[in-house]
């Protein structure tokens, strides 16, 4: 009978630790999403604006990127965004580093990388 108890007493530490586990991956995913999901925000963004030659386009992008910057530090726990602006003939794009903090106690970065669409 003790045996047969401890044996059940390891399965239930098990399936709390197999629980543990998945809520954290769970949370870890949702951030990432959202970091997806504000990634995919900025180039439609970018994209709307970059279409229109019109004066006071450049204000428009920084406020934009303002707005978005805000987003990113409310959205993700750390959120940090560097931007580089790659400059070409008759057109330029953004290299984008969006970057955030688990949402765990591990304090493990992480980090995506992607590019805005080029203005011809």
């Amino acid at each position: 009978m003790l045996i047969a108890l401890l044996i059940l007493s390891f399965g239930v530490l098990g399936m709390l630790g197999l629980l543990t586990t998945t809520l954290k991956d769970l949370r870890a995913a949702r951030l990432q999403q959202r970091a997806v999901d504000l990634s995919t925000d900025l180039t439609a963004r970018m994209r709307a604006i970059g279409s229109t030659a019109a004066p006071g386009t450049a204000e428009l992008m920084n406020r934009e990127l303002r707005e978005w910057r805000n987003r990113v530090a409310a959205s993700l726990p750390g959120g940090a965004v560097d931007i580089v602006t790659v400059a070409g003939p008759g057109a330029s794009e953004h290299a984008v580093t969006l970057s955030w903090l688990s949402a765990e106690a591990d304090g493990m970065s992480h980090t995506i990388h992607f590019t805005t669409p080029r203005r011809d």
